[in-house]
């Protein structure tokens, strides 16, 4: 899904943007029009790689957002939220950004792949919903 170490822009929007890596990508269009619906029109990135990344695409498109949203079936801890979060206080870009992800707890059965995104809210409606939120 594009060359290593460099961003690919899913989506063209404005207003806010969606940063993602991985499978969880794809479901952004999965939700599109649930988020039009209710008046969102995000940019999507998506990073194929952490390492190398891809600092310079990421601030471009924060600087064109009010909010930015981190989608990734990762633990939010010390994944993509981290490096947006330290890639734009390096670049002194301050802009409401929130986390969607999974969170580390021993005590949880994450069963299949489907299921723990599922429970994680990493789909469907429950993914529009906390992405409209964190935008509004």
């Amino acid at each position: 899904m594009g060359e290593l170490g460099r961003a690919c822009r899913l989506r063209d929007g404005k207003g806010a943007l969606i940063v993602s890596t991985g499978i969880v990508s794809s479901t952004i269009f999965d939700i599109e029009e649930m988020l039009a619906k209710d008046g969102l029109d995000p940019e999507v990135l998506h990073f194929p790689t952490l390492s190398p990344f891809d600092s310079e695409a990421l601030c471009e498109a924060a600087r064109r957002a009010a909010c930015i949203v981190v989608v990734e079936e990762h633990n939010r801890d010390g994944g993509l939220g981290s490096i947006v979060l330290e890639t734009l206080a390096d670049a002194r870009i301050l802009r409401f950004t929130t986390r969607i992800g999974t969170r580390f707890d021993p005590k949880l059965n994450y069963g299949t792949y489907h299921e723990a995104t599922v429970n994680f809210g990493l789909r469907g409606a429950a993914l529009a919903d906390a992405i409209l939120a964190a935008c509004s």
